[in-house]
């Protein structure tokens, strides 16, 4: 169900994305990156993004079991791509639960992002 907002401020995202801490689930995040990138090239493209997104690619906040996450959608270089993430406050580090193309047309206040 869509909010009005974050769960998680995306500014704390980008300071601890920035500084290192954060890790890509594999399944829905590396598996969908690697190959044809290395791990290296992945890690550092979804940091890349990350540090792209604003307010305006927000798209909504889920339930999940153990978390709440943030979904965000962006386009780059023509390309659209699903986001999720969350911070897990126990480290603190950002979780990027989902990294890949969208399944299905997602709609932000930044435009439509589009499968592939």
């Amino acid at each position: 169900m869509a909010t009005k907002g974050p769960h998680h401020s995306l500014s704390d995202v980008k300071k601890l994305v920035g500084a290192g801490a954060f890790m890509v689930m594999k399944g829905r995040g590396l598996a969908l990156l690697m190959p044809p990138l290395t791990y290296t090239e992945a890690m550092v493209f979804v940091a890349t993004a990350i540090q792209m997104l604003t307010a305006d690619n927000f798209c909504e906040t889920v339930d999940l079991a153990r978390d709440t996450a943030d979904v965000y959608g962006l386009n780059i270089q023509n390309t659209g791509w699903y986001i999720k993430l969350c911070i897990d406050p126990d480290v603190p580090a950002v979780a990027v639960i989902s990294f890949h193309p969208p399944m299905y047309p997602m709609t932000t206040p930044a435009g439509v992002v589009n499968p592939p």
